[in-house]
C-alpha cells in the first residue's frame, strides 16, 4: 500500500509491491499555502501531485482511495473564503455537499487514461473515530478485494 499526501516526494522509488494507493487531500486546503514556499496553493499542488501518481504507468492496475479529509473544517473554510476564489467555475456557494462533489470531480478529471480506473472517494475527518474506522474499512476492502464495488 502506498499512502500519499500532498507533500512533494519522488514517487517512483515507492512503487514496488504496491497494492493500493491511498491519497489524502485536505478539503479545506484550498485556503492554504504550501509550507515549502509559502506561495503555492496547497490544493492546486495536491491536484498536480495526484495527476502524476494516478497517471503513472507503473500504477495502471492499482486501485486508488481518495481520502477527502478535514470535512469538519470545510464549512468554516467555505464561509471564510469561497471555493470560487480558486475555481471561478464553481457555483455552489458555501454548500458543503456541492463543494465536496466539485472537489471530488476535480480529482477524477485528473485521470487521463482510457482504462477503467478504480478511484474510491472517502470523505472523512481525523477527529471522528467512527469516520476513521469507516475509512480504514474501505481502504482494507479495496486492498483485499480490489475489484469489489464499494
Amino acid at each position: 500500500m502506498l499512502i500519499v499526501n500532498n507533500l512533494s516526494l519522488e514517487w517512483s522509488t515507492r512503487y514496488p509491491g504496491t497494492t493500493t494507493v491511498v491519497y489524502f487531500v485536505g478539503l479545506s486546503d484550498y485556503t492554504r499555502k504550501m509550507y515549502e514556499d509559502g506561495e503555492t496553493n496547497r490544493f492546486l499542488d495536491s491536484l498536480e501531485q495526484f495527476e502524476q501518481v494516478v497517471n503513472d504507468p507503473q500504477l495502471v492496475n492499482i486501485p486508488f482511495v481518495l481520502v477527502l479529509s478535514k470535512v469538519d473544517l470545510l464549512q468554516d473554510a467555505l464561509n471564510r473564503k469561497p471555493l470560487s476564489t480558486l475555481f471561478p467555475e464553481y457555483t455552489g456557494g458555501n454548500d458543503m455537499k456541492q463543494a465536496i462533489a466539485f472537489i471530488q470531480e476535480k480529482f477524477q478529471q485528473r485521470y487521463k487514461g482510457t482504462e477503467q480506473r478504480k478511484i474510491v472517494p472517502v470523505v472523512t475527518t481525523l477527529i471522528d473515530p467512527m469516520l476513521i474506522s469507516n475509512t480504514l474499512k474501505i481502504v482494507l476492502d479495496v486492498t483485499v478485494t480490489p475489484n469489489k464495488s464499494i
